[in-house]
């Protein structure tokens, strides 16, 4: 039987690892609440209020966000772009955050929350572009899904909009945020992009940028997008998100 000193050792280091990951978890909340809710910004987009800490959406949020507040790499690279850590933790919440799925108001919360926090970053330039890329992702996959079905199933729902949002560059994400916002906030900077920018995506072969009318598409899985024969050839090595899809 334990002593009474190695006791209370367990119990100071159990209370310390509690600690830490209350800690932890109110620092990944203040982020994203600050790219949701930044200060001296009138409008709400589609957001009515913030769930409060408790709130089981805060908690689910605060899940998804975790990679970003732990430094998760910014690299150019589509792999790096798809941002696994993130994909990896809407799995994790599918099977451990059942509800928020399933219901559809919560379900709504959760993405008004993500569509502020996008919509503001755009706005405002509040941090990296990929921060947009990530909650687009998780709008896209939360919005495929209604109320049935595995995770597998929500994933290749949405894969199309995942690729084009990141590969798409500006111009795809700012559309992304504009048709799914009640308010008029980026119709001025969508309207910019329109005609700056070009529609591009991303070969999934060779990972050049190009111009979407030069890219080739899969025919059997309608989503792997290809820039010659010989990157065709090497798509599913480079990018087994596709081919793990299709299995």
């Amino acid at each position: 039987m334990p002593s009474s000193r190695k006791r209370n050792k367990g119990k100071e280091r159990k209370a310390k690892a509690l600690m830490a990951k209350e800690e932890k978890e109110a620092d990944v909340r203040r982020k994203w609440l600050s790219w949701a809710s930044p200060k001296d910004v009138a409008c709400c987009h589609s957001m009515k209020t913030i769930p409060a800490q408790d709130h089981v959406v805060s908690k689910f949020i605060s899940k998804l966000w975790e990679p970003w507040s732990e430094g998760e790499r910014r690299t150019n690279s589509t792999i790096e772009r798809f941002t696994p850590a993130t994909l990896a933790n809407l799995e994790k919440s599918f099977s451990n955050m059942p509800m928020v799925w399933q219901d559809e108001d919560l379900r709504q919360t959760a993405i008004n929350v993500l569509l502020s926090i996008g919509v503001n970053i755009l706005l405002y330039r509040l941090d990296h572009p990929i921060l947009v890329e990530m909650a687009a992702t998780q709008i896209a996959l939360l919005q495929n899904y209604d109320g049935k079905g595995d995770y597998k199933s929500v994933m290749f729902a949405a894969a199309q909009v995942i690729r084009d949002v990141s590969g798409g560059g500006e111009r795809h994400t700012i559309r992304f945020f504009a048709k799914r916002i009640t308010c008029s906030c980026l119709k001025a900077l969508n309207s910019q992009v329109k005609k700056e920018q070009p529609k591009t995506g991303i070969c999934d072969g060779c990972l050049r940028v190009a111009k979407r009318e030069t890219l080739m598409v899969c025919s059997r899985c309608k989503l792997v997008q290809f820039c010659s024969k010989v990157s065709k050839l090497s798509v599913f090595i480079i990018l087994p998100l596709y081919s793990a899809l299709m299995i």
